[in-house]
C-alpha cells in the first residue's frame, strides 16, 4: 500500500472522514492521525486476533470507530482464510493462490467465519476518503457502497496476478470505478 505522506504530499489529499477497511491491528492510524488530525477514522476489521489488538490501541481514541466485521457486497456470514503470521495481515475471503508462491513465509491456519455487512447498510455517512486492503475481495467491498458520490479520495490495494483464486484484476476494479 501507498504510504499516507506520500499521497498527502503528491496529491494534497485532506479528508474529514476516512473509512479504513481492512484495519488489521491499525498499522496506518498513527500516519492518519498525524496528517488528518481532525479526521473520524472508521476502522473495520474482522479477525478476532487483529481486532484484538485495534481495540486495545484504539478503542479509548477520540475520533476513532472500531467495528470487528467484513465489509461486502452482501450482508452475511463467510469462511476468512486465516494467516498465521504476518500479523494475519494475508487472511482473505478468498482462498490464497499464487500468494503461497510469491510469499512462500506467509502460512495459513484454516478458516474462521466472519461477518460481513454492506456499508450502505451503516449509519455512516460522509466518508470521504477510503483505504481498503483486503486481501483480494476489494470488489466486493466498492459494490457494498452503492454511491461513491461523498467519496473524493480512494487508496485501494490491487492484484495484476491471481494471488486469491478469482480476485479481480486491477483492470475490473478501473471499470467498475468509471
Amino acid at each position: 500500500m501507498i504510504k499516507t505522506e506520500y499521497l498527502v504530499k503528491k496529491f494534497n489529499i485532506l479528508p474529514s472522514s476516512i473509512a479504513y477497511i481492512g484495519a488489521n491491528e491499525g498499522q496506518e492510524i498513527s500516519d492518519m492521525k498525524k496528517y488528518f488530525p481532525d479526521a473520524v477514522i472508521y476502522c473495520f476489521e474482522p479477525q478476532k486476533e487483529p481486532f484484538e489488538v485495534l481495540k486495545n490501541k484504539y478503542g479509548t481514541s477520540e475520533n476513532i470507530e472500531i467495528y470487528n466485521f467484513a465489509l461486502g457486497s452482501e450482508n452475511g456470514s463467510v469462511l476468512m482464510h486465516i494467516n498465521d503470521n504476518n500479523n494475519h495481515m494475508s487472511s482473505s475471503i478468498l482462498e490464497p493462490k499464487k500468494h503461497l508462491d510469491y510469499h512462500k513465509k506467509v502460512t495459513f491456519k484454516g478458516t474462521s467465519e466472519v461477518v460481513i455487512k454492506r456499508f450502505a447498510d451503516l449509519e455512516i455517512k460522509n466518508v470521504n476518503y477510503l483505504k481498503i486492503d483486503v486481501q483480494g475481495y476489494e470488489l466486493e467491498v466498492l459494490k457494498g457502497i452503492d454511491s461513491l458520490d461523498e467519496v473524493a479520495y480512494i487508496s485501494i490495494e490491487v492484484n495484476r496476478k491471481e494471488l486469491y483464486k478469482n480476485c479481480p484484476h486491477v483492470t475490473e476494479i478501473d471499470e467498475y470505478l468509471k
